[in-house]
């Protein structure tokens, strides 16, 4: 039988699964992947934070959300805006940083509202 193949094609799958998974995996420490994932995201954070000059607050800064907050940047310059939360810097990512597409939102809400 050729390297690889396994007889039992449920075998295979079990094998995948736990190398997913991480359990019982001896590629990671503890034999849980979860360690490993929290060591880089908190290392991650730190030097986002560094690059910041401050540290990642609780809330949005646009909106006041609490829900996921991320590291804004310009796309251009690559410099630090702020901290804001996923819908937020989705929307900003949507119109491109556009003022004058942001503007011209704000009077398409402020005239369809008047209508109601």
């Amino acid at each position: 039988m050729p390297k690889g193949i396994f007889k039992n094609p449920q075998k295979r799958a079990n094998k995948i699964r736990l190398s997913m998974t991480g359990k019982k995996n001896h590629q990671y420490k503890d034999g849980e992947r979860s360690s490993n994932r929290n060591y880089y995201n908190n290392r991650n954070l730190k030097l986002l934070e560094i690059k910041a000059g401050r540290k990642k607050p609780d809330k949005c800064e646009l909106c006041g959300r609490v829900k996921r907050i991320v590291f804004d940047h310009n796309h251009r310059t690559n410099k630090f805006r702020g901290w804001i939360c996923v819908k937020c810097n989705v929307a900003l990512g949507m119109v491109e940083d556009n003022i004058q597409t942001l503007e011209l939102m704000i009077q398409y809400i402020k005239n369809n509202n008047a209508r109601l």
